[in-house]
């Protein structure tokens, strides 16, 4: 259902936006992104070098030749070789910075029509059944919502996730708490989607380690085709 935002999920948004990176223009900013990027693109060239350098060195070692004296002590060859580092990690980090530019704006972009337009496409679900997962590496936990049209949705704690990472605890606890009622306000420009839950809390159940692979997980706020009943098997076989 297309409607008007609340002020909740207009501040929502807000925040998300206030979150961004400074955008980039051709200023201080992106011509200092452009040198950094240049001296560590030239200083990666600079490291290879060095690597085969000390290579032919072990060559002429084990071999008894000298390559080096005419490879690597020829000044005039070094300055050609700098010089043509130099010039290349230029035109890659513009290539890059121009690309972050306009990524960049058009976030921004996105999210300054969403709040012009001010809707959301909202549609609410009432949810009968809780599934839980802690992921190993940062041990996040990931909420799986059955509805009572039995379609499932994957839900990432962040909060809990994010706990982690602050204070070290493998097993942080739940910072969500399921209720029955759920409301999801999708914007149509940022795709962000913003959840909303109503009425009596749901019971936790125990939580369940995951052990598929990151690139095997549900995406965080999207439905997945995974049968309810084979969940277990599929994310913690």
């Amino acid at each position: 259902m297309i409607r008007d935002m609340t002020a909740e999920e207009r501040a929502y948004l807000e925040q998300q936006f206030a979150d961004l990176p400074p955008q980039m223009t051709l200023s201080k900013n992106a011509l200092g992104d452009w040198g950094f990027m240049t001296l560590s693109i030239a200083g990666s060239f600079i490291l290879i070098g060095l690597l085969i350098a000390a290579l032919i060195k072990l060559v002429d070692w084990l071999i008894g030749t000298d390559i080096a004296a005419i490879v690597i002590e020829d000044t005039r060859t070094h300055s050609l070789i700098l010089l043509a580092g130099l010039i290349l990690a230029a035109i890659l980090a513009a290539k890059y910075t121009v690309i972050a530019q306009r990524f960049t704006s058009d976030m921004a972009a996105n999210y300054q029509q969403d709040l012009a337009d001010n809707v959301v496409d909202a549609s609410t679900h009432q949810i009968t059944d809780v599934k839980l997962f802690r992921e190993p590496e940062h041990g996040g936990l990931m909420f799986f919502l059955r509805t009572d049209a039995d379609k499932t949705l994957c839900l990432f704690d962040i909060e809990s996730q994010d706990m982690a990472l602050e204070t070290g605890d493998a097993t942080p606890p739940p910072m969500i708490t399921p209720k029955r009622t759920l409301t999801l306000s999708f914007f149509p420009n940022t795709h962000l989607t913003y959840d909303r839950f109503e009425g009596a809390p749901l019971p936790l159940p125990d939580i369940r380690e995951m052990t598929a692979t990151p690139d095997d997980w549900p995406q965080d706020r999207l439905w997945i085709d995974t049968p309810w009943d084979e969940l277990e098997r599929t994310f913690s076989a």
